[in-house]
């Protein structure tokens, strides 16, 4: 009797699968697809590190001028942010543009610069500074 029943229900649910799942359409859907390609988005300096030396507690010195390079895909704008990490004491003397940078030709050059004011005596720096670069329009997550 169980048997009849599961064989109905599949049957009635194959037929109505048919009608709603039909090889035919009166009105077919079209859903239009776009997009495009980016190069991806590179960051390089012309500092390889920033030594700023010993340094009296409460005095301030720079790092001088970082010269960052962009580059990517030509008038896509990029977004540039940063993370200074295990630096204390260290801030940014020339910090990076609020707003998106334009890829002029495909590149753009940022100069930053860096300043450390000691507030204890015998610290020691070991830390760094993380930049990321990242094209402001192209979507972070694939759906």
């Amino acid at each position: 009797h169980i048997m009849k029943k599961t064989f109905f229900m599949v049957g009635i649910l194959a037929a109505l699968s048919m009608t709603a799942f039909g090889a035919e359409s009166e009105s077919p859907l079209t859903i239009p697809i776009t997009g495009s390609s980016l190069t991806p988005v590179t960051i390089s300096s012309n500092t390889a590190s920033i030594d700023f030396g010993k340094v009296i507690v409460g005095k301030t010195k720079k790092s001088g001028d970082i010269v960052l390079n962009l580059a990517g895909t030509e008038n896509e704008r990029v977004t540039l942010t940063k993370d200074i990490k295990d630096a204390a004491g260290v801030t940014m003397a020339k910090d990076l543009p609020l707003e998106p940078i334009t890829l002029t030709l495909g590149k753009k050059d940022v100069t930053i610069e860096l300043e450390y004011t000691p507030t204890t005596a015998g610290q020691t720096l070991n830390g760094s500074l993380v930049l990321t670069a990242e094209y402001t329009d192209a979507a972070k997550d694939q759906i």
